[in-house]
């Protein structure tokens, strides 16, 4: 049993679409062709996870914060594809999972990871749906 303290990425919301996603169940649409760069985070390697957090379309608050669209919704795709500056297209092989804002066309949160690590966030989901569950039979839903 994991302690209530874990990585951000382990987040619930984002857990629920990886085990779809991973489960075989659709996507809404097809991968999307993102304008960036091909490069890896200090650390990583394509057998690691690599997360990007973008603000560009957001406006800072006095406490630092940035508050997303209502509507903005996880997206699980089989690899990440990008063009870069000169339009010289590349494809990232990782499951990429990315935070999508359909109203702004922006994907503020893009995590890239390998298979080890998508069913690492798999059974943790599958753990964590199974105490809410049990919690919520027993009448303990918090």
């Amino acid at each position: 049993m994991r302690s209530s303290t874990h990585p951000w990425w382990l987040h619930p919301t984002l857990l629920l679409l990886a085990l779809f996603a991973i489960a075989g169940a659709p996507t809404s649409r097809p991968a999307r062709v993102a304008t960036s760069e091909p490069t890896l985070a200090p650390g990583a390697g394509k057998d690691r996870m690599e997360s990007s957090i973008y603000t560009g379309v957001y406006k800072t608050r006095e406490d630092g914060a940035y508050l997303l669209p209502a509507d903005v919704h996880w997206r699980v795709e089989p690899q990440y594809h990008g063009v870069g500056a000169e339009g010289k297209e590349w494809t990232d092989d990782r499951l990429t999972i990315v935070l999508e804002d359909t109203p702004n066309h922006f994907w503020p949160v893009i995590v890239k990871m390998s298979l080890d690590e998508a069913e690492k966030c798999q059974r943790e989901l599958a753990f964590r749906i199974a105490e809410k569950k049990k919690e919520q039979k027993d009448g303990k839903a918090k």
